[in-house]
């Protein structure tokens, strides 16, 4: 084989060259096109994280509001209990 026949080329040659070329560019654009989408879907979720923070910080708050109300609605019992044994033994004539 002759340097002169290495360097000979076809019109297949040159078909297969540009679908490589053409296929390639393709590909790098489509791979373009899903990172963006990727991109943009990672800010969606971004964000939808962000306000979930929020939202469990302020359902952690309400939780604390709850707990602190149950006791004074526990402590206020413990009171009208006091009252009532009190108010039972006025009746029953032992006044303290």
């Amino acid at each position: 084989m002759s340097g002169a026949e290495f360097w000979q080329v076809s019109f297949g040659n040159v078909l297969t060259i540009l679908s490589i070329i053409v296929g390639g560019t393709f590909s790098v654009a489509l791979i373009k096109g899903e990172v963006k989408n990727l991109s943009e879907r990672m800010t969606r979720v971004e964000l939808t994280l962000t306000q979930l923070g929020v939202i469990l910080v302020e359902q952690g708050k309400q939780a604390e509001r709850i707990n602190m109300l149950q006791e004074k609605i526990a402590a206020t019992n413990r009171r009208i209990d006091k009252v009532e044994r009190r108010l039972d033994n006025v009746k029953e004539g032992e006044v303290e």
